[in-house]
């Protein structure tokens, strides 16, 4: 017994170095939010009211303990008030994009600047409070539809959410209807559909969205690209994507692959190039003929 005792200690002893290590770098972690907490920065006035512009300059990105770089000395400009497009297949580091740029990444001293400022003198609630974002996993919380709604504009009155979930073809739904935890019940297209009225009640002058669409079909996204962009005639968005709806309606597409930017300009432009949307654009067309 007493052998068999000692034995049963030998294997999560084995796990004790890589427990001791785990928590020695969380604590490392602990230790630096709490320096910065008590570290007041100092942060450059930033006007959210008008159109920013955005630029990358040589911008690259790996994450920690992973050796190759997301995103490799990617450089663009993004003019105020223009529509730009950020495409590529997936694992490009289109995403990575919009997180550096909503600095949900702590990269320091990144040379990206919002209207001519750099990021990093920027306070990250200031740029979140004038930006609409969705991304790829919107959250939604246990309540009511119109309880979720009310988290993008809690000043919005009920005619304004019934006309925002009615832009989205989701009239079906009432603002009592109960949610679950991430919207459980409802579908992937209803979902980021739902996403999409939430932004609709709030005013921003910076739209972010990455795959705001993916969920839906050909049709329907196309529907709903059009009520994005009827609404931000006078906003900044970046529209991020790995699909080739609504590109001819955008002022810049951005084409990123292996982490760098491989092609850049207009639609036309890209078109006439014969690179890679050209053959995407081709591609697309053989199968919906087929």
């Amino acid at each position: 017994m007493i052998s068999l005792t000692v034995f049963e200690q030998v294997t999560p002893m084995a796990l004790f170095p890589y427990y001791v290590q785990e928590s020695s770098q969380a604590a490392k972690r602990l230790e630096d939010i709490d320096e910065d907490a008590r570290t007041e920065p100092s942060f450059t006035p930033y006007d959210g009211d008008s159109p920013p512009s955005i630029q990358f300059d040589r911008v690259s990105f790996s994450f920690p303990d992973f050796p190759r770089p997301v995103l490799e000395s990617v450089s663009f400009a993004i003019a105020p008030g223009s529509h730009t497009a950020i495409i590529g297949a997936s694992g490009s580091g289109k995403s990575t994009i919009a997180s550096l740029l909503l600095k949900l990444q702590p990269v320091d001293d990144q040379p990206i600047y919002l209207n001519n400022t750099q990021l990093d003198h920027i306070d990250e609630q200031d740029v979140w409070q004038s930006t609409n974002v969705s991304l790829q996993s919107n959250q939604f919380f246990v309540g009511s539809v119109n309880e979720n709604l009310a988290m993008g504009n809690d000043r919005a009155t009920a005619a304004e959410m019934t006309d925002a979930l009615a832009s989205v073809e989701l009239d079906h739904l009432n603002l009592s209807d109960a949610l679950h935890e991430n919207a459980a019940n409802l579908s992937g297209g209803e979902k980021q559909r739902l996403a999409l009225a939430r932004l609709f009640l709030r005013d921003a002058s910076l739209w972010v969205l990455d795959e705001p669409t993916s969920s839906l079909d050909a049709l329907t996204e196309q529907r709903m690209l059009d009520q994005v962009f009827s609404r931000t005639e006078d906003a900044t968005v970046v529209l991020i994507s790995h699909r080739l709806t609504g590109l001819e309606q955008m002022d810049q597409i951005i084409v990123v692959d292996h982490g760098q930017i491989i092609e850049a300009g207009s639609y036309d432009d890209l078109i006439a190039q014969n690179g890679y949307l050209k053959q995407m654009k081709d591609l697309e067309s053989e199968l919906f003929a087929g």
